[in-house]
């Protein structure tokens, strides 16, 4: 039984920091042209979990603005109506801000295989037909994994939509 008080221990040490959330102004961008003309229009928060680097995303904040447009503008209606899109989005929205702050993280496998294979409706099926693909087993893990992943990597480490409306 001491055993697992050691364990939870040693996991409190590894993650002791509390996440701070950082949101930014709504965006409202032009979609790239499908079959209508379509806006986004978005809120986002930025999860870090290094309480200094909310001074140094709001000294840079224009240009984290200016860069995430760009990539908002970038992208199709059909992109970003699934939940693989979204979460697509949600990592390159984190690359960019990572990289204006000079941030250079190895992507997930947890999340980029998900939204780039869209595994999560077939998982199942996925799951006993190829036992090797690392997205399906990955889905059901993502979330218990999700906190020691925050607490290893650097500079913002999720993005949130409090807000995603495409009209």
């Amino acid at each position: 039984t001491r055993e697992k008080p050691a364990h939870t221990e040693t996991t409190k040490a590894t993650a002791p920091k509390e996440p701070k959330f950082i949101p930014l102004e709504t965006f409202t961008v032009n979609l790239q042209h499908e079959e209508l003309d379509q806006y986004l229009q978005v809120n986002i928060s930025l999860k870090v979990m290094e309480p200094e680097l909310e001074d140094k995303i709001k000294a840079v904040l224009p240009e984290i603005r200016s860069k995430l447009n760009l990539l908002l503008s970038s992208k199709r209606p059909s992109e970003l109506v699934t939940v693989a899109g979204k979460k697509k989005l949600a990592v390159d929205i984190a690359t960019e801000a990572n990289s204006v702050l000079g941030i250079h993280n190895t992507p997930e496998p947890v999340v980029v295989p998900a939204a780039s294979g869209v595994a999560v409706a077939p998982a199942e099926g996925a799951s006993a037909a190829v036992p090797a693909e690392p997205a399906t087993p990955a889905e059901p893990v993502a979330e218990s994994a999700e906190h020691s992943a925050a607490a290893e990597k650097k500079g913002v480490v999720d993005v949130l939509f409090t807000s995603f409306i495409i009209q």
